[in-house]
């Protein structure tokens, strides 16, 4: 199994407070309780997203951090969608999302 180097860590929370991500509106995301907080999760999997976040940042391919997680490509990109559009919130005069290119 790859291993993934660290890089700096994110604190995903579903509160949406000022600079944080309202993480209970994205559908491939979902909270677990945990013994003294609650964790947000890959829905469907026990990986924190703040683990996956912390690969991302540390520069770690793609491929390796879905399979690390056993995330399909699809909802990596779904979650990493989400932050960004969540973080950087569509001009006035924008109604449509970024048109990523397909490859």
């Amino acid at each position: 199994m790859p291993r993934l180097t660290a890089g700096r860590y994110l604190r995903p929370t579903g509160s949406g407070e000022r600079g944080q991500l309202a993480w209970s509106k994205c559908p491939e995301a979902e909270c677990l309780p945990s013994k003294t907080r609650r964790v947000w999760v890959a829905r469907g999997t026990r990986a924190p997203l703040a683990h996956i976040f912390d690969a991302i940042a540390g520069g770690n391919p793609v491929e390796e951090i879905a399979e690390v997680y056993e995330l399909s490509l699809q909802q990596l990109v779904a979650i990493v969608r989400f932050a960004v559009e969540s973080a950087a919130p569509l001009p006035p005069n924008r109604t449509e999302s970024f048109n990523y290119p397909s490859r």
